[in-house]
């Protein structure tokens, strides 16, 4: 777990500022982004969207002295280096 909150917005802010691009983002309702992609992209959204809760480190950090390793956005950074390397996505540097 990272120590801090990052919306999708701010990953997607990040990531296209990797690849030195500006993210072109727009909101839309839920119902109405649905419609613009696959149902199967829609369901695998939804599901990361409902599923993945963020929750305080707060009491790790008090008991245990816990402190994560990365942020969110260098855990991301890392993994897309990784798959860089091995030709999977395009190299972020």
């Amino acid at each position: 777990m990272s120590s801090a909150a990052l919306t999708l917005r701010g990953f997607a802010e990040s990531v296209a500022g990797w690849y030195g691009r500006e993210a072109n983002l727009a909101f839309l309702p839920w119902e109405r982004w649905r419609e613009t992609v696959a149902p199967s992209a829609a369901e695998l959204t939804w599901d990361h969207i409902a599923h993945s809760p963020n929750s305080s480190i707060a009491k790790a950090v008090r008991l245990l002295g816990y402190q994560p390793r990365y942020s969110s956005l260098q855990a991301v950074r890392e993994a897309l280096e990784w798959l860089a390397a091995h030709d999977r996505v395009p190299n972020p540097m």
